[in-house]
């Protein structure tokens, strides 16, 4: 992917519960259709912090309890002008996870993580980003086992040598 010349430059958009508790708009019953596109109203859904899951890791404290079979959340994020360079998201999930931006399917991960995970986007990630208001919508589902969710988004630029 890179060479060892490369050098990487992270621009936090969205951060994790790694950095601090963050606020994200939920619910744990079945969301109506379109719920993952930015003009959906998710004001009737609660708000609750980063990171979400059954009780406390090791890797992140649990600030909002989720212990049913599904979460989706849902949180709006605003930057000052279109991204340059490639789009990551930093994810923690125990089962399998979704997350879209600005209502375009990014990125699917099943089964589970034992730590956050670095996972690079294609093109079509950078360009679902807007100057202006964006959502990040993330679904969830709990199989067994432990359960948490928690995501973030970068921005990584290549820095010449």
């Amino acid at each position: 992917l890179y060479d060892a010349k490369t050098t990487l430059r992270s621009t936090v958009l969205v951060p994790t519960a790694k950095v601090g508790p963050q606020p994200w708009k939920y619910t744990t019953d079945a969301p109506a259709e379109g719920w993952h596109q930015p003009d959906f109203d998710d004001s009737a859904w609660t708000t609750g912090m980063s990171a979400f899951g059954a009780k406390r890791t090791d890797i992140v404290p649990v600030n909002t309890v989720w212990n049913t079979a599904n979460i989706h959340l849902r949180k709006e994020f605003n930057l000052a002008e279109a991204p340059t360079g490639e789009i990551w998201l930093d994810v923690l999930h125990d089962d399998d996870v979704e997350v879209f931006l600005n209502g375009k399917s990014v990125l699917k991960l099943p089964n589970r993580v034992g730590n956050y995970q670095l996972n690079p986007l294609g093109p079509e990630a950078v360009q679902a980003l807007k100057p202006g208001k964006n959502v990040i919508a993330v679904s969830c589902r709990q199989d067994r086992g432990g359960q948490n969710v928690d995501v973030g988004v970068l921005q990584v630029d290549k820095v010449a040598p």
